[in-house]
């Protein structure tokens, strides 16, 4: 006998499934397009994940603390061993970008689809799939969309009270980024007694494995050396900002124009009309588990970045890739808010999908980073690198373009730490010699011609390396004796 009804539930539970998933395929198939030609953005980090998808334990390009050929423990493993499942190339990490974003958007999905209902879920995995920030993040070859999926299941886990579970994957997020780190400090709040410690055991002791590891090998743990730096006001700025943005679009929209109003304005202020809308005629009452828990979680996060940025580490931005992990509580957490209120949520799901769009365009034209439009013109297509051992300014670049992984040159000053190099000059002294006398070579690449800002007199042209130096095309420059 089939009860009254049942029919009709069954079909609409079919048909939001349905449109999760196809609202996966389709952001996929956009990532997909757009790196159809220039491929995932590569940077520094790319080069070194590729490069440890292949052995972690040694790495070619130069690590904060060393000149290369040292053992990983400035990354974490996770994400390399990630991309040697797909053949530790660059063309397979487009893939598992694709891949993970759909899992990401499956995900974020069902867990509101689980907390509050089905259309929540359908609205939370829309939210996510057409954030401009995630869909950002998928665009490059980094390690944030794995971390993305593991914060996600942590947090889930951690809501469901499943102590094992939990701490395995956030020993996974950690070993992904070791930002990964707040993960582990919202289970040891959340849980009490027996599945306290099986979560703490579950989740820091592959961590502290990791650890040993980088100590026995490399001699030190991550590199990071505690100084004190604290970030200026614009940083913290910069990243309320960036937040904000996450809940109405970055509002850059070059592509369109509109007669009286620009249209990325236009956007942010549907955004923010349809949020604000949606928060006066919400009910506040039980927000769901993982939304408490992913708040938490962001107060730590944002807690645990400031630190990092204080004492061990001054190059970390608060950025869009930095701040992305608080997106699936976002997303979460909006799609409860907005339930009572379908044109809201309609809207916003609009606003984010036209902002990806523009993404979509803007990368397919010009690509980015290394791989992208404006580095083509540093391709090392049809230039001979001289033998032995090579220095450069952009050495991920070389290692890129030609597969040959370069050491850096001297620093006056340490990024991560602020520390000054004292012997500089005499470094400096050293690295010419070493180029006169056959012993080393530099590859240079213009940065004023990559538009890239550049300050003081270019390393060619000083007296040290006259005669020495030949350009090899508009932006790479090789000194050797020859």
């Amino acid at each position: 006998m089939v009860l009254p009804g049942a029919g009709s539930k069954a079909t609409a539970h079919w048909a939001h499934v349905a449109a999760l998933a196809a609202v996966a395929v389709v952001s996929a198939a956009l990532l997909l397009f757009a790196t159809r030609t220039w491929g995932l953005g590569v940077s520094y980090d790319s080069v070194v994940y590729v490069q440890a998808s292949r052995d972690l334990s040694s790495i070619d390009l130069p690590q904060a603390q060393d000149q290369g050929g040292a053992p990983l423990y400035w990354w974490a493993p996770v994400y390399p061993g990630a991309l040697k499942l797909v053949g530790g190339s660059y063309s397979g990490a487009r893939f598992l970008n694709a891949l993970l974003l759909i899992v990401g958007v499956l995900l974020v999905g069902g867990v509101a689809w689980r907390a509050i209902d089905a259309r929540a879920g359908l609205v939370a995995g829309a939210l996510y799939a057409f954030s401009p920030a995630v869909f950002a993040v998928h665009l490059s070859l980094m390690a944030e969309p794995l971390f993305l999926v593991l914060t996600t299941a942590s947090l889930a886990s951690i809501a469901a009270r499943r102590s094992v579970l939990a701490g395995f994957a956030c020993a996974a997020a950690t070993l992904t980024r070791y930002s990964g780190l707040p993960l582990i400090a919202v289970g040891a709040i959340v849980f009490r007694g027996r599945d306290r410690v099986r979560f703490l055991a579950t989740s820091l002791l592959p961590y502290l494995a990791w650890l040993a590891r980088n100590e026995i090998v490399a001699g030190q743990t991550t590199g990071r050396m505690p100084r004190w730096h604290p970030p200026g006001w614009q940083a913290v700025e910069d990243g309320i900002k960036e937040i904000l943005r996450y809940l109405v679009t970055p509002g850059e929209l070059p592509s369109l124009t509109l007669p009286v109003v620009d249209p990325g304005r236009l956007a942010q202020l549907l955004a923010a009309a349809a949020l604000l809308y949606a928060v006066v005629r919400a009910d506040w009452r039980s927000p769901p588990e993982f939304v408490r828990i992913g708040l938490v979680f962001g107060g730590l996060y944002c807690a645990f970045l400031l630190l990092t940025m204080s004492v061990f580490d001054a190059v970390v931005p608060i950025d869009e890739r930095l701040l992305v992990p608080l997106v699936p509580t976002l997303a979460v957490g909006i799609a409860w808010l907005i339930r009572g209120t379908p044109v809201a949520a309609l809207i916003l799901a609009c606003v984010f999908a036209v902002s990806v769009l523009q993404q979509v365009r803007t990368v397919s034209l010009y690509g980015i980073d290394y791989s992208g439009r404006v580095w083509s013109a540093a391709r090392f297509d049809g230039v001979s690198l001289p033998p032995g051992r090579l220095l450069s300014n952009w050495p991920a670049a070389v290692a890129y373009f030609t597969g040959r992984s370069p050491g850096r040159l001297p620093r006056s000053t340490d990024a991560h730490t602020h520390d000054r190099n004292n012997d500089f000059d005499r470094d400096m002294r050293d690295l010419a010699r070493s180029v006169r006398e056959g012993q080393a070579s530099l590859v240079l690449l213009n940065g004023e011609f990559l538009e890239i800002a550049t300050v003081g007199t270019p390393l060619t042209a000083t007296a040290a390396y006259k005669g020495l130096c030949r350009p090899a095309g508009s932006v790479i420059t090789i000194c050797t004796r020859r």
